[in-house]
């Protein structure tokens, strides 16, 4: 969703970290058509779901076995127009964010990131959302140019969208008109600061 921000076309190259059972990287192939996925996960297990019953082929996403954190300190390759964080592991049944999202880790995302690329921050709330260093640390919010929030209000997790650009509510809005799929989806968006 948050790549209908943006122009079609804008989003190249994306950066998946938590691909779970890969239909991220169906939904991103069919709406963004990006030249590139680099799909990061920790996990062998997800990444052979992926490629077994999910049907992802290697033409459609670079799936790599690895930590994502230090993948990404350690990556030296081209920027991403998009970045995905949808790290998370488990503890007693509940989810857990892989790390937190302080200004050590979001300045390693916006290092790796175009000057117009998006950040996406998937987060169980508007509250841990709005305590990520990008809206709480002022000189790294200063390198920020519009943020949303959008959500469902049948779930509880909150997806930040992070501009290096200013963007706006009645572009998402028209693109997302033109997918009748999205339609019976109840998509509330909240700007942030």
């Amino acid at each position: 969703m948050p790549a209908l921000f943006v122009e079609p076309g804008q989003i190249r190259r994306i950066l998946l970290l938590g691909v779970g059972g890969g239909t991220a990287i169906h939904l991103l192939r069919h709406y963004v058509k990006p030249e590139v996925i680099d799909a990061i996960d920790l996990s062998s297990v997800h990444l052979d779901i992926a490629r077994r019953f999910f049907d992802v082929q290697p033409s459609m996403a670079n799936l790599i076995c690895a930590d994502g954190i230090d993948w990404l300190k350690n990556y030296t390759g081209p920027r991403y127009d998009m970045i995905i964080d949808d790290m998370y592991s488990e503890a007693d049944g509940e989810p857990v964010r892989a790390t937190k999202l302080d200004y050590k880790w979001l300045s390693t995302l916006r290092k790796h990131l175009e000057p117009e690329g998006v950040m996406v921050l998937n987060t169980m709330s508007s509250r841990e959302l709005q305590q990520a260093a990008c809206f709480s640390h002022a000189s790294l919010s200063k390198s920020f140019r519009s943020a949303y929030q959008l959500y469902l209000p049948i779930y509880h997790n909150a997806v930040g969208a992070v501009f290096r650009q200013p963007v706006y509510a009645r572009d998402f809005r028209k693109r997302l008109s033109q997918y009748p799929a999205f339609s019976q989806l109840d998509i509330r968006l909240r700007r942030l600061r």
